[in-house]
């Protein structure tokens, strides 16, 4: 057996596996439509952050699908701003920075010519 364990090392396979599981986690969630973010958290803070305006509101479901929809579009559009940066800056890593440059530009104005 000790020959055998030199040959196939249990740790030559890790990073070859761990790409390909990435690549395919990240291939199968870029095609996906369905939600990221799962409904009961996301429906929790919706109401937590309601019941800081007014006590006392009712949501429709489709209300709430819509607003988790809508958050993780922005959030997917964010991070698909943030990342750029990240890169030019030559860093694998987002940082805060990145994330606030993204939103001023998010939230800037366009101007026409």
């Amino acid at each position: 057996m000790p020959f055998r364990s030199r040959l196939y090392s249990p740790h030559a396979y890790v990073p070859l596996f761990l790409f390909f599981s990435s690549s395919l986690s990240l291939s199968l969630l870029s095609k996906s439509t369905k939600l990221l973010i799962r409904k009961l958290p996301s429906q929790r803070l919706i109401r937590e952050i309601a019941q800081d305006i007014k006590s006392d509101l009712r949501f429709q479901s489709s209300a709430i699908a819509t607003l988790q929809e809508s958050v993780e579009a922005y959030l997917v559009s964010l991070f698909e701003d943030t990342n750029p940066r990240a890169i030019h800056t030559k860093r694998v890593t987002i940082q805060s920075k990145d994330i606030q440059l993204a939103t001023m530009r998010h939230l800037a104005p366009t101007k026409l010519s």
